[in-house]
């Protein structure tokens, strides 16, 4: 992944700036590469002072693969480059809003809240939750017509 990043150095750093574009950035890299990459290079970018201990690198890597294949690519907004999308602008709100300082968050609390963005919609079949509790799916009779 680390070969790959330093290939792609100009897509990679604008991960960090606000102009990032996680469209022109999943041509250069590939679908498949964007939230992986991204959220990667966002999690080894951290600040890790306090970190009571690191992140295992591989692990991440294959933790991040997978996430990838829970989103469903054929959903228009609520899909793995929504994921990538939110992690990144997170990152900002952190490296450059300086919302670490601010909400006195630790490595674990960023490593947390890139994560939550990350997935936030895993395996989203992109209908709402008003479509599920009309028609009465099984997602709704699953949870109660609450959060489908």
């Amino acid at each position: 992944m680390m070969a790959r990043l330093d290939q792609h150095s100009e897509a990679v750093e604008a991960i960090s700036s606000f102009d990032f574009d996680c469209l022109a950035t999943s041509q250069v890299l590939g679908r498949e590469n964007t939230l992986p990459m991204v959220v990667f290079k966002i999690m080894n970018d951290l600040p890790k002072e306090d970190a009571p201990v690191l992140i295992n690198n591989d692990k991440l890597i294959h933790y991040l693969g997978d996430i990838y294949k829970g989103y469903r690519q054929e959903v228009g907004y609520h899909n793995d480059m929504h994921g990538a999308d939110v992690a990144q602008m997170m990152y900002l709100f952190i490296k450059h809003g300086n919302l670490d300082t601010v909400a006195q968050l630790n490595y674990l609390d960023m490593v947390s809240a890139i994560t939550a963005c990350a997935v936030h919609d895993f395996d989203h079949d992109g209908f709402t939750n008003a479509y599920h509790v009309n028609f009465v799916t099984s997602r709704a009779l699953r949870y109660h017509d609450k959060a489908v």
